[in-house]
């Protein structure tokens, strides 16, 4: 008889069911409050209530396989700190109706202790799990019945990295109509779609280039290949070569980002005509290629570079504005006498000497309502002028690091910029800028034609 094999699966939030239906689930972040997916569960579980509760998508796999089965691991997610959406207690709870349904099979559940964000955290999170069985004779199955699109790309990676091809067997569940379609993967097909997965990986951390590479290698005709050459461009704010492209690539680009036309022309997006008497067009339509790029790395937690885009992007806006209204160079030296001399003498009334206009609208914007903390802000944000060295100074001394190679997180983020994810919150609804950010809509609409 040949021996018996371990199944190994995350479990996420769709895979227990209440009355046929999943269990309402909103991220709450780390608040915890009563009526949380990880709340909820966790009282299910302790007063033993699985009346009405049953197990999605995985069952269809037990079906098929469950002969050749001696265990199943189920990792659920029980980070640290602990997050509204944790599967744990679901899957404690999942064990005990698998147990009851499956009894010739062991069911045990695994703990997840690492953040779902944290890529590089999760591919060493599974890659340690599965060492034990390096170099065995035991048999490992995994399947993508459920857990977030992280963590089933992490689990994939680590399986091929670790297991031996005689070792690994995997099985794709499309959870598409009643009856959850089951496929086993030949090797050559698992690998191509591990490829994939691994672009989709690189894409959810920022790292565009190096998708583009893999993607050029596996299949330099796929239309995504010249999109995501544009989308690094832009990232690199290299306008002339993603410009370049965009004409000479425009119908395979129009693929993934309809309004093309728009960057070719650099007709800016947002509320252009607000600030017309301020910025010239091409100026309206860098500063929004900076916020757009500057918010995908922040919603990716790439720090170093969000900070790096916000410094320029405090110093590009008013001397765009300084360049149309007085046409000086705010850079130049020679010129920063004329401006002083310039604003002095203008109609406009301005509260410091070199001002960075765009920080003074941040501070009409953010919660006007509260006064106290409006002078705050206020304060804060006029240290940003030239007569004043100690924000100005700190960020100057912040860019350099970044420059000298320092990366940032976010605790040294939230320490060092004080109100940042506010003011780029601000910065798109001053401007009218699209929301979601372009980035991210694009790249979940390449992930979507990839699978």
């Amino acid at each position: 008889m040949d021996e018996k094999k371990i199944l190994i699966t995350n479990i996420g939030n769709r895979n227990l069911l209440f009355k046929g239906e999943p269990l309402k689930s909103i991220n709450y972040g780390n608040e915890i409050p009563e009526d949380c997916y990880f709340q909820v569960t966790k009282k299910l579980y302790e007063k033993k209530n699985l009346a009405h509760l049953s197990v999605n998508i995985l069952p269809s796999l037990l079906e098929e396989i469950k002969d050749e089965l001696e265990k199943v691991i189920l990792i659920a997610t029980l980070q640290e700190p602990i997050h509204s959406q944790d599967s744990y207690f679901a899957a404690m709870i999942i064990q005990e109706i698998l147990q009851n349904n499956y009894p010739d099979i062991n069911f045990e559940v695994f703990p997840l202790r690492k953040p779902v964000i944290d890529n590089q955290g999760l591919i060493s999170f599974y890659v340690n799990f599965l060492k034990p069985f390096q170099g065995t004779s035991k048999k490992i199955i995994i399947t993508d019945a459920g857990g977030s699109t992280q963590q089933r790309i992490a689990l994939k990676l680590a399986a091929e990295y670790v297991l031996s091809t005689e070792q690994l067997e995997v099985y794709s569940i499309a959870a598409k109509g009643t009856k959850p379609k089951i496929e086993k993967l030949p090797s050559l097909e698992y690998r191509n779609i591990l490829e994939k997965e691994t672009i989709k990986l690189l894409l959810i951390r920022a790292e565009i280039k190096s998708a583009w590479i893999i993607l050029k290698n596996i299949d330099p005709k796929h239309p995504a290949t010249d999109f995501l050459l544009f989308l690094y461009y832009r990232t690199q704010l290299d306008f002339e070569k993603a410009q370049k492209i965009a004409v000479e690539k425009k119908e395979k680009i129009a693929i993934f980002y309809p309004f093309i036309q728009n960057y070719i022309y650099q007709i800016p997006e947002g509320n252009y005509a607000d600030f017309s008497n301020l910025l010239t067009e091409q100026n309206f339509f860098i500063l929004y290629q900076i916020a757009s790029t500057l918010q995908y790395y922040y919603l990716n937690q790439e720090y170093t570079q969000a900070v790096a885009l916000w410094y320029l992007l405090i110093l590009k806006y008013p001397s765009f504005i300084i360049k149309k209204t007085f046409n000086y160079d705010s850079q130049d030296p020679r010129d920063q006498e004329k401006i002083k001399k310039a604003i002095q003498n203008s109609r406009v009334r301005l509260t410091c000497s070199l001002p960075l206009l765009l920080n003074l609208h941040l501070c009409q914007e953010i919660e006007p309502q509260n006064l106290a903390h409006q002078s705050t802000i206020r304060a804060f944000l006029e240290t940003l002028s030239s007569n004043d060295r100690s924000y100005k100074a700190h960020l100057l001394e912040v860019h350099q690091q970044i420059q000298n190679g320092k990366v940032l997180h976010y605790e040294e983020l939230t320490k060092e910029v004080h109100f940042f994810e506010k003011s780029i919150n601000t910065i798109f609804r001053l401007w009218g800028l699209p929301s979601p950010n372009f980035y991210m809509a694009a790249i979940q609409e390449l992930c979507t034609k990839l699978a």
